[in-house]
């Protein structure tokens, strides 16, 4: 049942499974080369409004912030290194627990500590994210990453797009220089010490 989508390509969730109530996000990815030690990527994801905008705190969830508001989603686990079959970072989504005034949840792959340790996404290879049907484990919807993001160290995977009662999983693709902080500043977040 699953289907791979490309860059820029977007499906309707809803559609796809009917009555889908929860939702696992999970990445994957080997590493290709790497001369100082193992590479740690995080799977994070922010809930914004229309604006694209955070609303609190709460709204960032990653490995220092584990659950938005209310449960709705939640951060499992950190892969430090990639090793090992499946998926190496999981995020649980509950959809009728979000609350409305969120349109849009972006999910983002970044390389902890990437700049310090002179790290980055072209250190990597076989990357994907994928989203399944929690309750049953069936697999939905596959992107493969198969551009290189050298020099890089954070990656918009991904989104989850709402219309209406309707969600839309979108295949994003898009580098960021400057890690995890850079894209937590654009989405609103006040990030001290970096």
């Amino acid at each position: 049942m699953s289907e791979t989508i490309n860059k820029q390509e977007s499906k309707n969730l809803t559609q796809l499974q009917p009555g889908l109530k929860k939702l696992m996000v999970g990445t994957g990815w080997d590493i290709q080369m790497n001369e100082d030690g193992a590479v740690d990527v995080d799977l994070s994801c922010f809930l914004l409004n229309v604006a694209d905008q955070t609303r609190e705190d709460s709204d960032f969830v990653f490995y220092n912030n584990a659950t938005s508001k209310n449960e709705a989603v939640r951060y499992k686990g950190d892969n430090r290194t990639g090793a090992g079959e499946g998926d190496d970072e999981i995020i649980f989504l509950e959809l009728d627990k979000i609350d409305f005034d969120v349109a849009t949840i972006v999910f983002v792959a970044s390389i902890y500590e990437g700049s310090v340790n002179k790290q980055d996404f072209g250190m990597l290879k076989n990357s994907y994210i994928r989203v399944l049907d929690e309750e049953n484990r069936v697999e939905l919807l596959r992107y493969d990453l198969a551009e290189d993001f050298k020099g890089h160290q954070a990656v918009k995977i991904a989104s989850l797009e709402r219309a209406g009662n309707d969600w839309y999983f979108k295949a994003l693709g898009e580098p960021v220089r400057g890690g995890l902080a850079e894209v937590a500043k654009g989405y609103g977040m006040l990030i001290t010490g970096a």
